[in-house]
């Protein structure tokens, strides 16, 4: 879910922004998509709560790519941050609302979360929040050159492939062929967008 909105509603921002949506982004959507639903298990069953954190997933993930396009834009005439202050002022706003989640959820846990845990993970994820903040800097960097109907497809079909690729070869996972055809039509698909914007 998370991945489908970050694919589909930046698309459909572009085509109503005025992006040329041809049939290569027509089939690099269509692959991408399935890529995603190939993974899905069909036997596991989900309750109406996960239903609707899947669906806020889906909006939310979506959003920020139309937020950022917004931002760096040509629509918005009045005057805006730079993108580094942008960055910096979603990270701020980021680490506001997980710090109320967490406050939250150890509040209703009354003692019960593991704190240490949480200790011990601190330096990996200031490591993850840094990345996360340079790779989205990127992110809004292409966007003065790229639309986000062809650059939020790409990225999720990275996302797919790379993330694949870490599993494999830093976790040892085993991946079956089920995985590895999604990741191929995860790379196809990103391929597919990249060839069709960029040479017709």
């Amino acid at each position: 879910y998370l991945l489908c909105g970050g694919m589909i509603i930046p698309v459909v921002y572009g085509a109503i922004a005025g992006d040329d949506f041809g049939i290569w982004k027509i089939a690099s959507i269509a692959l991408l998509l399935l890529a995603i639903f190939i993974k899905f298990d069909k036997k596991e069953r989900v309750g109406k709560t996960a239903l609707i954190i899947f669906f806020m997933l889906f909006s939310i993930n979506g959003l920020v790519g139309v937020v950022s396009s917004l931002h760096q834009g040509e629509l918005l005439t009045g005057a805006k941050v730079n993108p580094v202050e942008f960055m910096v002022w979603a990270s701020l706003l980021s680490m506001a609302v997980g710090g109320i989640g967490f406050a939250v959820c150890a509040v209703r846990e009354r003692g019960q979360m593991p704190i240490k845990t949480y200790v011990k993970a601190m330096p990996w994820a200031m490591c993850d929040g840094l990345l996360n903040g340079v790779a989205n800097l990127f992110l809004l960097l292409s966007l003065q050159k790229l639309a986000p109907s062809l650059q939020y497809p790409m990225v999720t079909g990275g996302t797919i492939f790379l993330s694949a690729l870490f599993g494999w070869l830093i976790y040892k996972e085993k991946i079956d062929k089920k995985a590895w055809l999604s990741v191929l039509f995860a790379v196809v698909g990103t391929v597919l967008m990249a060839v069709g914007e960029l040479c017709f």
